[in-house]
């Protein structure tokens, strides 16, 4: 009889697209957000126009998108007779909507155009509505997706030390940081920090609170020269217990700041960037770093947030702290982490120093948490129980998704050294993991494992390469209160490369009295109903470009290897791509977290 897969496999392979349609009664359409990847360009010059049409197809490559600007009637000649007139259209507002949207067809990332002061103009009777309507309807009918922008997001300038008038309106005028009103940014804001010529230091910035807009702040550094070097936060002292937080934030988008605590001795645990009680926050190409004293990134009851293109390390040291690189405390879950690197180092010997360690999230609307593409170098002699990926602690009634895919885990540590856990308690909510195209090397200990599960709704692995080279405890584990794999209601492992220094022997299965040589597990899978049970998996050693190497691109595989094209095609689970974003498959599809 064919086995019926559990309703939430079915949700694996389900994807739900919202269309979520916004009806407006204004006549404008919806105000796309300015940041730090928006240029405004304001045509106020007799060569302004063609100095746009030069820097489109840069600022494409760049990834910037371009809203241009055109002078009012207020400020044009003749009501301002010492003004400039924007050239070469001048007051004929409609040539510009037919040859901006025309433009635009050239250039997609030329994505909006406006009218400086416009409501000030059509309230004095300068413009008329009627004719801004024509104007956007020439533009529309040329180009539907380029938007006629009717209010300008608002950028603000803080610093050290207030400058000018204090408004926060330009460089000139920069606000201080500590007494800066976070209340008054609305959605597609940006605020820049000041990072002077060389870097500037803040270590006293009160909590952001209560900062909800409808659509996305970003807050990053200073973009112009003067002002564009490195912005670090750190803690006041050993009691503040953060260096940067968001608490009860949503839609904030931090990018290209640094965060650290090199402090010692701290009172309590330095949670160095610390969101509380928000949802869809974004930390992008930040820089965090500990120096033993602290975790690295925090999220406390948040849910939906996205950690990417991140450094995250934890100095060498030898604090008896807690030391996580992440961790998801309480929240509903549905994290996004993608394209980190994540390095841990440090010779205490306390137990679970942790890549990402997750506590009692979840919820009943069972959100996926992704870990994709991302570099993990963990080498800590002395560190008992050091964990990647660590999902633990659930709260009954509440359920998770966990999709694992084209990492590389390189995990150098004493003791129990394990790159993948979900440990659940019989009862307590749905908890399923899938782990695909992972590349794994384990080293400095025997009793080091694979996957250490139990309770699972749910456990696909396939296209991973597992290379023990110290030994192996075993290669799948369960803790105690598990009982065995066949209490996992879907199952499908295969197609997975695994190999330990000595051999596997009886190691491939351990938890409670558990044992079998690679032959009796795939036997004991068919047995329990498993759809893969490793039958195209293969124990044989892998040969990488530079095993043990700190760059993503040592664990290639080089030609000729075990595990060259010897993969399954995962396209409909996955993204086609590898951990550098190159397309798969080259050839066939591989195992491992990079093509050949």
């Amino acid at each position: 009889m064919k086995k019926i897969p559990s309703f939430h496999h079915l949700q694996e392979h389900v994807s739900l697209f919202l269309t979520v349609i916004q009806l407006s009664i204004i006549l404008f359409v919806f105000i796309p957000p300015i940041n730090a990847q928006t240029k405004l360009m304001t045509i106020s010059g007799p060569n302004d126009w063609t100095d746009l049409i030069s820097f489109l197809p840069n600022a494409k490559m760049a990834g910037i998108s371009v809203w241009v600007s055109l002078l009012p009637p207020s400020q044009s000649p003749p009501i301002c007779p010492t003004c400039n007139y924007s050239e070469p259209y001048r007051l004929d507002f409609i040539s510009w909507a037919k040859e901006i949207a025309n433009l635009s067809l050239r250039y997609s990332n030329l994505t909006g155009y406006t009218i400086e002061d416009l409501q000030e103009n059509l309230n004095l009777g300068y413009i008329r509505q009627t004719y801004i309507d024509s104007m956007i309807v020439t533009s529309k009918s040329i180009n539907t997706r380029l938007q006629f922008i009717t209010t300008l997001p608002n950028i603000y300038y803080i610093g050290k030390n207030a400058t000018g008038n204090g408004s926060g309106s330009s460089w000139a005028n920069a606000h201080l940081y500590r007494t800066f009103d976070w209340t008054t940014v609305n959605g597609g804001d940006t605020v820049y920090f000041d990072g002077g010529s060389s870097g500037l230091t803040y270590n006293n910035i009160p909590y952001i609170q209560n900062v909800k807009p409808a659509s996305q702040i970003v807050i990053t550094k200073g973009n112009d020269a003067g002002h564009n070097g490195t912005v670090t936060f750190t803690p006041y002292d050993s009691t503040t217990g953060w260096a940067f937080q968001l608490n009860t934030c949503s839609n904030i988008k931090l990018t290209g700041l640094t965060f650290k605590c090199l402090l010692t001795a701290v009172a309590t645990e330095t949670k160095i960037l610390y969101l509380k009680q928000g949802y869809y926050n974004v930390v992008d190409n930040c820089t965090v770093e500990s120096g033993g004293d602290g975790s690295g990134i925090v999220l406390n009851t948040e849910y939906q947030d996205t950690v990417k293109n991140c450094t995250i390390t934890i100095d060498d040291n030898s604090n008896p702290n807690y030391q996580d690189a992440m961790r998801f405390e309480y929240g509903a879950g549905g994290h996004v982490v993608i394209n980190n690197y994540i390095v841990m180092n440090g010779s205490n010997p306390i137990p679970h120093k942790d890549i990402l360690q997750t506590t009692g999230i979840g919820s009943v609307y069972n959100y996926q948490t992704v870990f994709a593409n991302n570099f993990v170098y963990i080498f800590a002699p002395q560190a008992d129980e050091t964990q990647g990926l660590f999902f633990a602690d659930f709260t009954s009634g509440l359920s998770n998704r966990f999709l694992v895919y084209n990492n590389i885990f390189v995990m150098d540590a004493w003791h129990n050294n394990q790159p993948i856990i979900v440990k659940n308690t019989a009862g307590v909510g749905q908890q399923s993991l899938r782990v695909f195209n992972n590349t794994i090397v384990l080293g400095d200990n025997s009793t080091a494992r694979f996957l250490m599960i139990g309770n699972l709704d749910t456990l696909i692995a396939k296209n991973n390469i597992v290379v023990a080279d110290s030994g192996i405890q075993f290669v799948y584990g369960l803790y105690d209160d598990a009982s065995n794999y066949s209490n996992i209601t879907y199952k499908d492992i295969d197609y997975n490369q695994l190999w330990a220094k000595g051999g596997i022997g009886t190691k491939m299965y351990g938890g409670g009295a558990f044992y079998y040589t690679f032959g009796a597990w795939k036997t004991y899978l068919q047995s329990i109903g498993a759809v893969g049970y490793d039958a195209n998996s293969d124990t044989s050693s892998v040969s990488f470009v530079n095993k043990w190497g700190t760059n993503a691109t040592d664990y290639k595989l080089v030609n000729g290897s075990t595990g060259v094209n010897t993969g399954v095609d995962l396209s409909n689970i996955i993204p086609a791509t590898d951990i550098l974003g190159r397309n798969r498959p080259q050839g066939g599809w591989h195992k491992g977290a990079l093509e050949p």
